[in-house]
């Protein structure tokens, strides 16, 4: 569900949670059909990848609350 406040800052204790991943608010943007195969796709190859161990696409730096990609 939606947390109030977004982004989460990082002192919020979702963080910490061993039993709960985090994803982006894109929920509500899902109604032609080619966004939904273009959203499951995208989950997919990230779930595959994180159980393969290698890196994940759009992963969150958890100190600063920011897309990886985007710290560069």
């Amino acid at each position: 569900d939606v947390i109030e406040g977004e982004p989460l800052p990082p002192e919020h204790p979702a963080w910490e949670l061993d039993n709960l991943i985090l994803t982006p608010h894109v929920a509500g943007g899902t109604y032609l059909p080619e966004t939904n195969n273009r959203f499951f796709a995208f989950a997919a190859e990230n779930l595959k990848a994180y159980l393969a161990g290698d890196k994940i696409r759009n992963q969150v730096d958890l100190v600063s609350g920011c897309r990886k990609e985007s710290l560069k």
